[in-house]
């Protein structure tokens, strides 16, 4: 495989299948350095915040659906008492799963902010943080795994 197909590679694997530097590289027989270098420059780990917040959106989205078809059912005559129940049951559901997803959620959209203000108004400060910003994820799907 080519240099630029391994590295084309590589990101698909690290930004979509969710895969570390170390898988990567045992995989693609690609050097350590080389994969964490490709991380580093390719902005790759700001694609996946970014996937992380799309989705919470997208479960946002889910839960604003169900609720306008919850909507919609009720509204038919001869619905079944079980039915609607189900549907509110479900609904239930999904809203205490959402807690820990907007926490989640708002953090990293927090922290997110937080470095774009860093890299602009601190440019010179950046490496003072960049250990910190590569940890706070990881404590924070620690902090709500579920989400």
């Amino acid at each position: 495989m080519a240099y630029e197909e391994e590295k084309t590679v590589a990101q698909l694997m690290y930004e979509q299948d969710r895969r570390n530097a170390k898988e990567i590289h045992v995989q693609l027989g690609v050097p350590l350095q080389t994969v964490y270098r490709w991380i580093k420059d390719g902005g790759w780990k700001q694609y996946r915040t970014d996937k992380v917040l799309t989705k919470f959106e997208a479960f946002k989205n889910f839960q604003d659906l169900l609720a306008q078809k919850f909507q919609e059912v009720a509204s038919q005559p001869g619905i079944a008492k079980e039915d609607l129940d189900m549907l509110r049951g479900m609904i239930k559901t999904v809203s205490e799963m959402g807690k820990d997803i907007d926490r989640r959620g708002t953090i990293l959209l927090g922290m997110h902010e937080f470095v774009k203000f860093i890299r602009s108004e601190y440019p010179d400060k950046v490496n003072d943080f960049i250990a910190y910003f590569n940890e706070f994820p990881k404590w924070v799907s620690k902090q709500y795994p579920d989400a």
